[in-house]
């Protein structure tokens, strides 16, 4: 019992080193929309745009995951299927 406590701890400092020491890059989507807002010199017209596009791509991103969703049974599902 206590060779699997000390195997636990040590796995949940090994975890918690890596996490540290090695953070996750950000997305590819964050450093876009980072240059787009910080990095360039938009006017306000271009401003007005950016906002309607990223709107209409919200709106378009969750229809598309609430399809995705409606789409992929859930795991009660698929278990009743299986058998």
């Amino acid at each position: 019992m206590l060779i699997a406590i000390i195997a636990f701890v040590a796995a949940v400092a090994g975890v918690w080193a890596g996490r540290e020491l090695f953070p996750s890059p950000p997305s590819p989507g964050v450093e876009l929309h980072s240059l787009l807002h910080d990095g360039l010199e938009l006017d306000e017209a271009q401003r007005t745009k950016l906002q309607a596009l990223e709107s209409h791509f919200a709106v378009r991103r969750r229809a598309l995951e609430l399809e995705l969703r409606a789409d992929c049974p859930s795991s009660e599902h698929s278990a009743q299927l299986a058998a």
